[in-house]
C-alpha cells in the first residue's frame, strides 16, 4: 500500500481534514477559509511527525450566490410576474430586485424588490403595453456583493387599447352629393399598444344635435367611402383605431357639406379606354376599305362600259351580238345608276324605240332614241 497520507485541513476548523485533492464543486458561505495540506509518511508501521509547507496553503473566498430565474409570465398589459430559485444561506443577503430592460435598449432599470424571508417571486408593475422585455434577477448582499442570475428570460406584455388617434383626417365630397371619400393615416407605432384589428368612423349631421351614427373599417383600410348621406347636408366626421381589446381615442372632428368640396367623379376603368380606342381605329380602317373597293369597281364598269360601246360603234358584231351587247350595257348602266330600266322585246331592235348609250366626260350613262 502507500506508505504516505496526504491531508487537506482548514485553519481553525476542528476536526478531521480532507483526504487526497481538495475539490469544492459548489462554494457556499460555509466553505470560506484557509487550508494547508500535510503529508504523514508511514515507516514500518511508525508515523513520522507530518509535514507542512507554507506554499501548500489555499484559501476559498465564497463568492455571491446567484439567484436562478425559473419562469417569467405576463399579467396584464403593463405588469409581469418574476419567479426564481435561490440555494444558498441567506444570512448576509439584504434583498432581491428584478431588472427589466427593453429588448433593443441596453441598460437595465430597476423593476421590483423583495426583502429576503419573502416568497422568491415578484411583480413588475408600470411597464408598456404589448412590448417584449428582457428579466433578470439579483441578490444583493450585506459586504455590497451582488449575485446576478446567469441568463435572461424574455416576456411580452399584452395588449391594450391604442393611446393615439389616427391623424390627417381629410373628406372629399362624391360626384353624386351623398357619400365622402375619407383618408387618413394610422396611430403612430408607439401608441397603437397591439395589432390594429380596425377603426370605427363616427359622424352626425350638425344641425340634428349630434345624433350619432357609426361604421366599422375592418382590416388595415385607411381609407373608407361613406355613403348614404343627404344631400346639401354639413355633416361633422371623426375616426379611432382598435386593437382586439378595445378602442383608442378619436380623432379631431371634421366638417363638410355634401354641396361642396372636391368632387370625384367616377373614373373610367383604363381597359374601357382601350378597347373603345381600338374598336373605332377598326371601324375607320373597316370604312376605308369599303370605300376603295366601291370606287374600284365603278373604274372597273366604267371601262368595261367604254370597252362594249367602242365594238358597237365599230360594226364588228350583227344584230344578235348587238341585242346581247345592250343587255350588258343596260345591266352595266342599272349598277352605277342604281334604277331599273324596262327590259324591251326583240322586235323593239328593228322598230320603234332603240336604245342608244352616250359617253360623256368619262361617264357611262343610258339614252332613248327615235328611229
Amino acid at each position: 500500500g502507500s506508505n504516505h497520507r496526504v491531508q487537506w485541513v482548514e485553519e481553525g476548523g476542528g476536526g478531521g481534514g480532507r483526504s487526497g485533492s481538495l475539490r469544492i464543486i459548489t462554494v457556499k458561505n460555509g466553505d470560506a477559509g484557509t487550508y494547508q495540506c500535510t503529508v504523514e509518511t508511514m515507516y514500518g508501521g511508525l508515523s513520522a511527525q507530518p509535514v507542512a509547507s507554507e506554499l501548500s496553503k489555499v484559501s476559498v473566498e465564497a463568492g455571491p450566490v446567484k439567484p436562478l430565474v425559473t419562469g417569467v409570465e405576463a399579467l396584464n398589459s403593463t405588469a409581469i410576474m418574476v419567479r426564481w430559485l435561490f440555494q444558498a444561506d441567506s444570512t448576509n443577503l439584504l434583498r432581491f430586485t428584478v431588472q427589466t430592460k427593453r429588448s433593443r435598449e441596453e441598460d437595465w432599470l430597476d423593476g421590483a424588490s423583495t426583502m429576503p424571508q419573502a416568497i422568491t417571486q415578484a411583480a413588475v408593475h408600470g411597464l408598456s403595453p404589448f412590448t417584449k422585455y428582457s428579466v433578470r434577477v439579483m441578490a444583493v448582499y450585506a459586504d455590497g456583493s451582488v449575485g446576478v442570475s446567469d441568463s435572461s428570460m424574455e416576456v411580452s406584455t399584452l395588449e391594450a387599447p391604442p393611446t393615439m388617434p389616427p391623424s390627417g383626417l381629410m373628406a372629399a365630397v362624391t360626384e353624386d352629393n351623398t357619400g365622402l371619400n375619407l383618408f387618413w393615416e394610422a396611430p403612430p407605432v408607439g401608441g397603437r399598444n397591439g395589432l390594429l384589428v380596425d377603426y370605427t368612423v363616427q359622424f352626425y349631421q350638425v344641425d340634428d344635435n349630434k345624433t350619432l351614427s357609426e361604421r366599422s373599417v375592418g382590416g388595415n383600410a385607411t381609407n373608407y367611402l361613406l355613403t348614404g348621406l343627404a344631400p346639401l347636408t354639413e355633416y361633422s366626421v371623426r375616426v379611432a383605431a382598435n386593437t382586439s381589446v378595445g378602442m383608442g381615442p378619436y380623432s379631431d372632428s371634421i366638417t363638410i357639406k355634401t354641396d361642396d368640396g372636391v368632387r370625384e367623379p367616377t373614373p373610367t376603368p383604363p381597359y374601357i379606354t382601350i378597347w373603345f380606342i381600338a374598336v373605332m381605329i377598326a371601324i375607320g380602317v373597316l370604312i376605308a376599305l369599303m370605300a376603295f373597293i366601291m370606287m374600284f369597281l365603278v373604274i372597273w364598269n366604267c371601262r368595261k362600259c367604254k370597252q362594249k360601246i367602242n365594238r358597237v360603234r365599230g360594226g364588228q358584231r350583227g344584230n344578235t351580238d348587238d341585242i346581247s351587247l345592250r343587255e350588258d350595257v343596260v345591266a352595266s348602266t342599272e349598277v352605277l345608276t342604281g334604277r331599273r330600266l324596262h327590259p324591251k322585246g326583240a322586235n323593239d331592235t328593228q322598230v320603234g324605240e332603240q336604245e342608244e348609250v352616250f359617253v360623256s366626260s368619262g361617264h357611262c350613262t343610258t339614252g332613248v332614241a327615235n328611229e
